[in-house]
């Protein structure tokens, strides 16, 4: 949203009163307003994206709802409710439902969703197999590309340790946990760091929106840009890791 229209809408939800294009009644208005974002706000406003003002007049009740990724319980359920109302009644077969549960979905439900249609459309005898499954799954991998990501010069000591940072801060949080300093630079591989070394290189990685820093026990979280990121990284292994 552009800054001039975060400040009509802040001033309809402090005025509580709208004028529709082009008229000149004020029309008074008892509304309720639910937003969205995955967009780090706190970083949008130090870039001065985003008002403060409009940020903290929003942010009354605050729900975090996980990637797909961490509730993966809810995949199968998914899918059999896509299927359901594709009322194409098309059987799922075991190994095919491990290779979905177990991928990554960067694109959450949507991104299930349109994969569940495709696979819909191409089986056979009304089954999806595994091999239907890795085509469609391998040329979606293809397809997350980093658009967002730094046209920068980095050297392959830098490249190393954003590798096994993330890397590292994934598996926590694969356990529903988020990353210490202490618990990264424990278990951080490949590469040797203190944890002030690790303080710092997280701070880097935070202002690219790679990774949420937050105090105390909540730990460090890698977002879905740093996801991104990562999987970039892991494709360049053989430059990495030569």
């Amino acid at each position: 949203m552009s800054p001039r229209l975060q400040t009509q809408l802040l001033r309809v939800l402090q005025e509580k009163e709208i004028r529709r294009v082009g008229g000149t009644r004020v029309i008074s208005i008892n509304v309720r307003i639910i937003a969205a974002t995955h967009n780090n706000l706190l970083h949008k406003m130090k870039e001065g994206l985003f008002r403060e003002d409009l940020y903290y007049r929003l942010h009354v009740l605050s729900l975090t709802i996980p990637p797909l990724r961490y509730r993966r319980t809810d995949i199968s359920l998914l899918i059999h409710h896509f299927i359901s109302k594709s009322k194409m009644w098309t059987h799922i077969h075991p190994e095919a439902m491990k290779l979905l549960i177990e991928y990554e979905w960067l694109g959450n439900i949507r991104e299930l969703k349109g994969v569940i249609e495709y696979l819909l459309t191409v089986c056979d005898e009304n089954e999806v197999k595994a091999k239907d499954v890795e085509y469609r799954l391998s040329s979606q991998k293809e397809e997350h590309t980093l658009h967002e990501v730094e046209n920068e010069s980095v050297d392959l000591i830098e490249l190393q340790e954003n590798h096994a940072l993330l890397e590292t801060i994934k598996q926590c949080n694969d356990t529903g946990k988020a990353a210490s300093r202490k618990w990264i630079a424990q278990h951080l591989k490949g590469v040797t760091l203190t944890e002030q070394q690790v303080r710092n290189r997280l701070d880097v990685l935070e202002e690219k929106e790679y990774i949420i820093k937050r105090r105390g026990r909540a730990g460090t979280k890698i977002t879905e840009k740093g996801l991104h990121y990562l999987y970039h990284l892991k494709t360049k292994q053989h430059l990495i890791n030569p």
